[in-house]
């Protein structure tokens, strides 16, 4: 189980075991757009969940509006960042480059998942050092291979995400 504070004090990085919980959603990128984009207009984080459940993310169903700002909620702001990772995060969600935006979006969503952290530290930052810029299916595959020793949860979750 990955264990955030239940305070309103920043917590920089998850801890305990892989739980892939943020990193097994969709990406929901442009809802993360519009999450931000909202957020610098209202600059609340109340009134920015109220306003995209009611009606600003473009999904049908109020239930998914709502289940959507949830697991963006989990993503962004549940670690109560400081003012400044929003700040940035609005500002990567106006650049141009779609890029831009997803990287930043990795930076900060990884710090929440000890999983996705562990991969991005040990896959995707020697990776990108060495001048490769993607990442391909047998680097994870092979990322979970090697974790499985120190983290046997990591073939429960393999096996409950292929049924």
């Amino acid at each position: 189980m990955t264990y955030l504070a239940a305070t309103k004090e920043t917590v920089w990085r998850a801890t305990g075991t892989y739980s892939p919980k943020l990193a097994s959603k969709a990406g929901l990128v442009e809802e993360a757009k519009l999450f931000l984009t909202t957020y610098a207009q209202l600059r609340n984080l109340s009134a920015t969940s109220k306003a995209l459940v009611d009606g600003v993310l473009p999904q049908r169903s109020r239930e998914t509006r709502a289940t959507i700002v949830g697991i963006l909620r989990r993503r962004l702001v549940l670690w109560n960042p400081p003012t400044w990772v929003l700040d940035d995060l609005v500002s990567f969600a106006s650049d141009t480059n779609p890029d831009t935006f997803r990287v930043a979006l990795l930076l900060h969503t990884s710090r929440q998942e000890r999983l996705l952290y562990d991969f991005v530290q040990q896959v995707l930052v020697p990776h990108w050092y060495a001048g490769m810029h993607k990442a391909i299916r047998s680097d994870v595959q092979g990322f979970l291979d090697t974790a499985q020793e120190e983290h046997p949860e990591v073939i429960f979750t393999r096996i409950r995400h292929c049924w």
